[in-house]
């Protein structure tokens, strides 16, 4: 898909794109985080979310328990 959007060139058809992290497997997570938060997004923008099945007061409770010890552990550091 990234091919047809944006016109990313490849030797043949069925040939991987190149990594852009390379061998830095920290980078590799820093990247795939940022994909999963895009994806995420464009799914909930788009409807397309997972568990339409879950109430919007649940998960909004969740996740402000969630920022709330996220929040805590960036303070110990």
């Amino acid at each position: 898909m990234l091919r047809l959007r944006h016109g990313a060139g490849a030797p043949s058809k069925s040939a991987p794109l190149p990594r852009a992290a390379g061998n830095n497997e920290q980078l590799g997570d820093e990247l795939l985080l940022i994909e999963m938060q895009l994806m995420k997004a464009m799914r909930e923008r788009t409807g397309q979310a997972r568990s339409a099945s879950k109430p919007k007061a649940a998960a909004t409770g969740t996740n402000a328990t969630k920022d709330k010890i996220v929040r805590a552990l960036r303070k110990k550091k």
